[in-house]
């Protein structure tokens, strides 16, 4: 008896990946008529460059201040350790080079577009 189980199991276990096997055929047909559209709206390299330049100029702009105040910060609770006022000068001043870097590459940038256009 428990043999004639395990057969009917097994016959049922066939039946059913069979069965998952043409649903898996039908629905991969359905997915192929699906198109994706690209996420990426650019239809040039330069517009994938001005895409990449204006999100890091904005990140740019907006990390600029908050770390100049972060540099001020460490100036003024240094309690007169030259460390920590060091420390405080320099994300200052990589801060502004920073965002210097930024300015100039849009600027280089802009430079570019005209020479090629």
């Amino acid at each position: 008896m428990d043999l004639f189980l395990k057969k009917d199991k097994m016959k049922l276990f066939k039946y059913l990946l069979f069965l998952f096997f043409l649903i898996f055929l039908f629905e991969v047909k359905q997915i192929a008529a699906v198109t994706i559209k690209s996420p990426i709206q650019a239809t040039s390299i330069e517009q994938i460059a001005n895409n990449i330049l204006n999100y890091i100029f904005w990140l740019g702009v907006i990390l600029a201040p908050v770390m100049i105040v972060w540099g001020g910060l460490n100036i003024l609770f240094a309690s007169g350790d030259p460390n920590k006022v060091r420390q405080g000068t320099e994300i200052i001043k990589w801060t502004i080079i920073g965002f210097a870097v930024i300015l100039f590459s849009r600027g280089i940038m802009a430079l570019i577009e005209q020479i090629i256009k």
